[in-house]
């Protein structure tokens, strides 16, 4: 078994104060990634978690695409997909975005 190794100076601060404290962040990355990815459906998850299947689907649909009903898509969908670019795409890629920081983080941290 090696001898366990011990540090001095720098490497001892950074060993016992720096490096936690980066491997909590890429924690919180993480969980702040999939948090912000999943924004979108908040709403219509908590609804369905009450037991209210009609509310859930209207806000899932307009938390997603920002229009209230199948009626209006159909009439604007430019403004459909324009809506469910600002409301689902950017949130996901900042929370991909997040969670690919984290792993890079944790990746160059070490152990």
């Amino acid at each position: 078994m090696p001898k366990k190794r011990t540090y001095k100076g720098f490497a001892k601060m950074m060993h016992h104060w720096v490096k936690p404290a980066l491997k909590a962040t890429t924690h919180v990355l993480t969980i702040g990634g999939v948090v912000v990815a999943a924004t979108p459906v908040i709403r219509g998850t908590k609804a369905v978690a009450s037991g209210q299947i009609t509310n859930a689907s209207e806000a899932l649909l307009f938390d997603t695409t920002e229009k209230s009903n199948a009626a209006s898509i159909a009439a604007d969908p430019v403004g459909a997909i324009s809506g469910t670019i600002a409301s689902t795409g950017i949130p996901l890629v900042v929370g991909i975005a997040l969670v690919w920081a984290g792993a890079q983080l944790r990746k160059r941290v070490g152990n």
